[in-house]
């Protein structure tokens, strides 16, 4: 049987794992970048099940921001293939959290809603979860159960990977019998998410496509980005899989690869349907963490909210991240410490594909990278890793030695 659950947060991120690697002929930042990407898929490739590699940057140079992309290998493993290109598109996975908490705090500003609403005042069908806090479902401290993880789901999952899902099939899944004490521990669950983009779309009485497009991805020219769920899944489909890298994804009890580009992101909804590339994953992030997104007036207001942290182990709040409490979650973001260095981050995959970003405030680098395979993350018996930090954490500790002006601690 296909292990096909959306993945958690990773929690296996080590930001300066790499700090002293060294390549062979460095000439330039891009240069030894792309022997960072190249080494990647030359060692990682084949036991990842890797074929191409997208990764981009951004950091400040003198006055202005720096960005550069950067690519490996092929869309997929057949031979004829095409390169990874810029143009080429990946599923982002539960990095779409972070879009749809932006909507939330936008109609907060607006004053639709406010995120310590009782959810059951927007889904009045839903009275075993009526308490629960808009900010609880964002925080992942609801305890409404994941339906991504109820085996019974992951069995029609896999009879029916093109099928369309609905919202309210999608949470028939998520069984109350098996809630934890709300606000009293962090549990993942995708559940969560496709409750928030129900409520977006309760309150604008719009689709949760077309908000998507008309707040987001319009304003901040995500012209790369797409939703690939709502009414409109088929046309999406229809523009963006040829533009896919195959996704792959490793059956290792039937021995067997399995290509996935095709499956139908329906099934993560507003918890994790976007598709798009590294170099828009950068303004997305941008954008996000600096509050553009956001009115002047309340900017300072929701990034507060944004960043305001539970501990991953308690589910209590805390005021930062710390080696005795080293993984917090905001409202659709991770907050990480390693190595007496923190940082924001997001990995997200789906059954073929994993992206990863980074952002550290103090310096504004950020770094983003996309993998057309699924890796073993959440399967203790896989043989398949998953090391996608180990890229990212390697493209950044070069970004800070040869530009040395940005180092920094926060």
């Amino acid at each position: 049987m296909l292990n096909i659950k959306m993945n958690k947060l990773s929690l296996a991120l080590f930001f300066l794992l790499a700090g002293n690697a060294t390549y062979a002929q460095p000439k330039t930042l891009h240069d030894d970048i792309q022997s960072i990407v190249n080494s990647y898929l030359a060692k990682e490739g084949k036991q990842e099940h890797v074929s191409g590699i997208s990764l981009s940057i951004s950091y400040p140079d003198q006055q202005n921001m720096k960005t550069e992309n950067f690519y490996a290998g092929t869309r997929t493993h057949k031979i004829p293939a095409k390169p990874v290109t810029k143009t080429t598109l990946f599923d982002t996975g539960s990095i779409t959290k972070s879009y749809t908490t932006a909507i939330i705090l936008q109609l907060e500003s607006e004053g639709h809603l406010d995120i310590n609403d009782p959810i059951g005042k927007w889904l009045p069908q839903y009275t075993m979860w009526k308490d629960v806090k808009i900010k609880q479902l964002l925080n992942m401290t609801s305890g409404i159960p994941n339906y991504s993880n109820d085996d019974a789901f992951n069995d029609y999952q896999e009879k029916n990977l093109h099928g369309e899902y609905t919202d309210e099939f999608l949470l028939s899944f998520a069984h109350p019998d098996k809630a934890i004490t709300s606000g009293k521990k962090y549990e993942y669950s995708n559940s969560n998410y496709i409750l928030a983009g129900m409520i977006i779309e309760a309150i604008t009485k719009q689709n949760y496509a077309d908000v998507l497009q008309e707040r987001i991805l319009g304003p901040l020219h995500l012209n790369d980005t797409f939703y690939a769920a709502g009414p409109n899944w088929k046309y999406v489909n229809k523009i963006t899989f040829p533009r896919k890298a195959h996704g792959y994804y490793f059956d290792y009890k039937k021995n067997k690869l399995l290509d996935l580009t095709r499956v139908n992101l329906s099934w993560g909804g507003a918890a994790g349907a976007i598709v798009s590339t590294t170099a828009d994953q950068l303004k997305w992030v941008d954008a996000l963490y600096h509050g553009t997104i956001f009115p002047e007036k309340d900017r300072a207001k929701l990034l507060h909210e944004l960043t305001s942290v539970v501990s991953m182990k308690t589910g209590q709040p805390i005021n930062t991240v710390d080696e005795n409490d080293p993984f917090g979650f905001g409202l659709g973001v991770g907050y990480a410490y390693e190595k007496n260095q923190r940082f924001w981050y997001y990995e997200g995959s789906t059954l073929g594909y994993r992206m990863l970003y980074t952002w550290k405030q103090c310096n504004n680098v950020t770094v983003a990278a996309a993998l057309n395979s699924k890796g073993g993350e959440g399967d203790a018996d896989s043989p398949v890793s998953d090391k996608i930090s180990k890229l990212v954490s390697e493209s950044y500790a070069k970004i800070i030695e040869l530009n040395p002006n940005l180092n920094c601690n926060d």
